[in-house]
């Protein structure tokens, strides 16, 4: 039996006879690439961490499709969404890096990403040009998220600067600046330190900072500590070892020794 084929909707999946409206791009790929006709069945997620079973009714006029929930086949839990939130801030980078890591951070399953200006970053990206970028990078997570199977779309924020970014990081979460200096804190160290408040059932929102390739210019550390303080956000600056490493050599290091060591816990909270 064929695999049924699966399309994002914009509306969140609720029930069983709930009909929704995919997008003009969606219908594009559902009826001109994959040839699929009224009558027959694909899956439908909305990004928010569920998916159903629905049934084409109509391609409508305007060039949009309709469907009906048929059954809803996968929810991810509440627990399993909010265990352990990751969210990048990651300073603008050439722009092919930029997009792969935005790739990468669906495939992995970071909740935000957000794309920060920073003194050193190599890409700086008009204010006219940032809507049409944004939705660029919206498009490839869509992309990833289709490839890899995930129920939930990592939601890729709009450039900004590290002032804007911090401004909206409340008290309950966590900063970690991924950055070499003397008072940093060994990387293993973090870990067990996510890993005893993960296992104590608190929800842990981590904000992990990555520089441009020049790295963080001392003033924006020294911002971030301060806004953290005033803010009454914990903050903390980690090594990753004495090599400098890549931006991408960082961020997927990290994110998959992180990913991989809640896994870990989960394992162990288990038994």
């Amino acid at each position: 039996m064929r695999r049924l084929r699966r399309f994002f909707s914009s509306q969140p999946i609720i029930q069983k006879g709930q009909f929704i409206t995919l997008s003009l791009e969606e219908t594009h790929h559902l009826k001109r690439i994959i040839r699929l006709a009224e009558g027959d069945s694909c899956l439908v997620t909305d990004g928010l961490g569920k998916e159903a079973q629905a049934k084409i009714l109509k391609f409508e006029a305007h060039g949009s499709c309709s469907l009906v929930i048929e059954t809803v086949t996968q929810t991810v839990s509440p627990e399993e969404q909010n265990r352990v939130r990751i969210k990048v801030l990651q300073a603008l980078a050439h722009k092919g890096v930029l997009e792969a890591l935005i790739e990468k951070s669906q495939e992995i399953g970071v909740e935000e990403f957000w794309p920060i200006q920073t003194k050193n970053s190599t890409l700086k990206i008009r204010k006219e040009d940032e809507a049409r970028v944004l939705a660029r990078w919206q498009k490839k997570v869509k992309e990833a998220a289709k490839q890899s199977g995930a129920f939930k779309l990592t939601l890729v924020q709009p450039v900004q600067t590290l002032k804007e970014a911090v401004g909206r990081i409340s008290p309950n979460e966590k900063i970690i600046i991924f950055h070499p200096c003397g008072d940093a804190v060994p990387f293993r160290r973090w870990l067990e330190e996510v890993d005893k408040e993960a296992a104590s059932g608190r929800q842990v929102i981590c904000n992990l900072c990555f520089g441009p390739e020049g790295g963080f210019d001392a003033r924006e550390i020294e911002f971030l500590r301060n806004q953290s303080e005033s803010k009454g956000i914990s903050c903390k600056i980690v090594s990753l070892g004495g090599s400098i490493l890549r931006i991408d050599t960082a961020f997927l290091g990290v994110v998959l020794a992180l990913k991989l060591y809640l896994c870990q816990i989960k394992l162990d909270l288990s038994h």
